[in-house]
């Protein structure tokens, strides 16, 4: 593949897009598994683990994920979420 420059510039915002999903979803991830320690029984926490990704999206915060095709985001949120199950 030779992508022109604007398709480079495009290819790398949607791998931004999809890096910036999964490191929010490793955020959601430590501050659940912090609560969990505390306040639930024992393996319970990663029975409610999801591939939700819809609520990192926000028009105040991160309007620029509206500009990047939904798969990208589903993807980089299930190979998360595969990812954690494999660690378990």
């Amino acid at each position: 593949m030779y992508p022109t420059e604007h398709q480079k510039l495009i290819l790398s915002q949607w791998m931004g897009c999809a890096r910036f999903i999964w490191n929010a979803k490793c955020d959601e991830d430590k501050y659940y598994r912090g609560f969990a320690r505390k306040f639930t029984p024992y393996n319970h926490y990663y029975e409610t683990q999801d591939q939700k990704y819809s609520h990192f999206k926000s028009n105040e915060l991160s309007s620029w994920l509206a500009n990047c095709p939904s798969t990208i985001q589903k993807n980089s949120t299930v190979n998360w979420y595969n990812t954690l199950k494999k660690s378990i």
